[in-house]
């Protein structure tokens, strides 16, 4: 079980991690629908992986209206 968790922590601190390529295409309808599937704490789970995963969770339309709600 640790090398697995080694692993996704070698693929998060990647430069071509999911999040990284579909902000790079300007893709946010993409992430917008994948942040939709997630609740708070998840999404600030997400927040808290790089600086730019904070930024693109904390400029999608979802995330906004899924915190307002909340």
């Amino acid at each position: 079980m640790n090398e697995y968790l080694n692993e996704m922590v070698q693929l998060i601190n990647h430069s071509e991690d999911l999040v990284h390529q579909l902000a790079a295409r300007d893709l946010r309808h993409v992430l917008d629908l994948i942040f939709s599937f997630l609740d708070i704490e998840d999404l600030v789970t997400v927040e808290l992986v790089s600086p730019l995963w904070s930024r693109v969770v904390n400029s999608s339309n979802v995330v906004h209206r899924t915190k307002v709600c909340k």
